[in-house]
């Protein structure tokens, strides 16, 4: 079982992506150290196959740190997940006015020839927290990937801060979407 964590790199003092092994979830993990560490940062790992069954690892190089462009990446990754393979490609960025300053917290999903992307848009982590969820497309991994028209004008998923019993919470806006075979439906949460 792999866990992947973002922390800073020992040696740069960068965010970056690392990954951790063990043999089961109570197992105690190895920690396998870090894969990326860009200079603007690298976060937000999530792991999936292409379509011709080569395992890459996507990430967020955190351009919103800096005011500048949040590209979600991907990278083929071995199959010990201990180290990246050839060149990163980018899948999309915070190109349209709805996403704000940001994209993150992507999560890869195939149903009916697609790969679907559901990732988190504009501010996070402030009192003024306004998430929301958009869904991007593609028949390849790799791209080219199209953002569902209607992310502009209604969230999949809007985000943010909540009152509950008199305490404010900061909502997640990140959701992973899977299929649950003994209800045969597919689950987002």
């Amino acid at each position: 079982m792999y866990a992947y964590y973002t922390a800073r790199d020992k040696t740069s003092n960068r965010l970056s992506v690392a990954v951790a092994s063990a043999d089961s979830p109570e197992g105690k993990f190895k920690d396998q150290g870090p894969l990326v560490a860009q200079e603007l940062g690298s976060i937000d790992a999530f792991e999936t196959r292409d379509e011709k069954g080569r395992l890459f690892l996507l990430w967020k190089e955190d351009g919103n740190s800096r005011g500048q462009k949040t590209p979600i990446w991907a990278q083929q990754i071995n199959e010990e997940r201990t180290k990246l393979l050839g060149e990163k490609t980018a899948l999309f960025e915070n190109d349209q006015e709805w996403e704000g300053n940001l994209v993150e917290g992507v999560a890869i999903f195939r149903k009916n020839g697609f790969f679907y992307a559901t990732y988190s848009a504009r501010g996070c982590c402030e009192i003024d927290c306004d998430y929301v969820t958009g869904v991007a497309r593609s028949k390849s991994l790799l791209g080219p990937w199209e953002k569902y028209d209607a992310n502009q004008s209604k969230s999949i998923m809007t985000t943010g801060n909540v009152r509950v019993m008199g305490q404010w919470l900061k909502m997640m806006g990140s959701f992973t979407c899977f299929t649950m075979p003994t209800i045969q439906k597919g689950v987002c949460m």
